[in-house]
């Protein structure tokens, strides 16, 4: 790849960065918790902050383009807590269908009335 993961817009901070995973992470079976995609070895993410409501869109852009040219290379999940983006069936495709409807049951019980709903919403 040829880009440079720094936004280039001024009051921008940003990056691409990776973490080493594995050990203790991908000792738990996937299947055992929501947290999917613990047999990668690694963690890749791009962070960006600003403060100027200006920068909203070329900032989200800037993010958008970096996780697309990433994703050929993405082998295994998504980290909920790092998915800013919110979308109707998003929280879906994060977790899979078999999970998914685990954690819609889970809500249906614990949280009928959606009160935890200020995240990748599950509705009960």
């Amino acid at each position: 790849m040829d880009r440079t993961y720094r936004p280039d817009a001024e009051g921008a901070n940003g990056g691409y960065s990776v973490w080493s995973c594995g050990g203790a992470i991908a000792a738990v079976p996937d299947e055992e918790t929501a947290f999917t995609g613990r047999e990668g070895m690694h963690w890749a993410s791009a962070e960006i902050q600003w403060d100027e409501p200006e920068l909203d869109e070329t900032c989200r852009a800037w993010g958008r383009a970096a996780l697309a040219e990433a994703a050929p290379y993405e082998s295994a999940g998504r980290y909920v807590n790092d998915v800013a983006e919110v979308e109707d069936g998003l929280a879906r495709t994060i977790y899979g269908d078999a999970k998914y409807e685990r954690l819609v049951a889970l809500k249906r019980e614990w949280d009928p009335d959606n009160v935890f709903r200020l995240n990748q919403n599950i509705r009960p």
